[in-house]
């Protein structure tokens, strides 16, 4: 479909259908457990630069998942701080 005839309103549904059918969702996770370390991500402030981490610099422990119907609860503590690393 040309994006001429794309832009248009009427065939909004069908753009998100074909982007849809194409896309690829390849990324896997491993499964997060009581006394798994993870970093929790950072929501980057505005004119954050690029090769800033979008992860925290601590690593934390899972003390408890609480699994509601859509969503979990990560209960953590922190376990390891990385060294403070500056950047200018």
């Amino acid at each position: 479909m040309p994006p001429s005839i794309a832009g248009k309103p009427e065939n909004r549904v069908q753009v998100y259908l074909n982007i849809k059918a194409k896309a690829q969702f390849k990324r896997r996770y491993p499964d997060i457990e009581i006394n798994s370390k993870v970093r929790v991500y950072v929501k980057p402030k505005t004119f954050k630069k690029g090769w800033h981490s979008s992860w925290s610099e601590n690593v934390y422990n899972v003390e408890n998942i609480s699994d509601d119907k859509n969503s979990f609860l990560l209960t953590i503590t922190p376990n390891v701080h990385i060294q403070d690393m500056n950047y200018y």
